[in-house]
């Protein structure tokens, strides 16, 4: 996503609407060239919370498993991680 910055708080989502095989790669290289946002089944969503729902069935899978066809709804939220490094010492 053009502009997405990893460390404001912000959710980037990118929706393109009904692809095939070829839109789907025509909009990854106009996304990838800055120029997406000029088609109209190519969405642009920002926000700390995001909630993405589809009302015709699709095809799912997480972690692998397939999760059957169905319609979905799908949240996404930040939050923040304290992770811890175990830096080597010199000797």
């Amino acid at each position: 996503m053009p502009g997405a910055v990893p460390t404001d708080g912000l959710l980037d989502l990118v929706v393109a609407e009904h692809p095939n095989w070829v839109a789907f790669l025509f909009y990854l290289i106009q996304m990838i060239r800055g120029k997406a946002h000029k088609y109209e089944r190519v969405h642009y969503f920002k926000g700390t919370h995001l909630r993405l729902e589809t009302a015709e069935l699709e095809q799912g899978q997480m972690d692998g498993e397939e999760m059957g066809t169905r319609p979905f709804e799908l949240e996404f939220t930040v939050a923040k991680q304290n992770f811890w490094f175990n830096l080597p010492t010199k000797n």
